[in-house]
């Protein structure tokens, strides 16, 4: 059977819990929350997020209004990928690099 790549973007919001019900249904492998804290989600609602209302394969964190290099995570994206759930992998976009992803929601950043 086919698995298709199926994302759930959060959007600039706060924690919801209808994405519970989305990804029960859909069952989302990618999940691309806001951390940013300001307006949105912080990094302890959207691992919260992540871990207990999506559950993908590979999270890509977004709007973390910090600089972060390879070795060399921000403060918000070091804490956000600490707390996610063994088996949930984090994809942290860095300027320049391509992040690709597979159908099933496998992700790898180019070096």
């Amino acid at each position: 059977m086919p698995r298709w790549l199926t994302v759930l973007w959060t959007g600039d919001s706060g924690l919801i819990g209808d994405w519970e019900v989305q990804s029960r249904f859909y069952k989302p492998n990618l999940a691309i929350p806001h951390i940013g804290d300001l307006f949105t989600m912080g990094p302890d609602e959207s691992a919260f997020a992540v871990n207990e209302l999506i559950k993908p394969r590979t999270v890509i964190p977004e709007h973390a209004n910090e600089i972060s290099s390879p070795g060399n995570l921000g403060d918000k994206a070091a804490r956000f990928v600490s707390q996610l759930r063994r088996g949930i992998d984090p994809i942290v976009p860095f300027s320049g690099r391509e992040i690709l992803c597979d159908g099933r929601g496998r992700c790898t950043q180019a070096q």
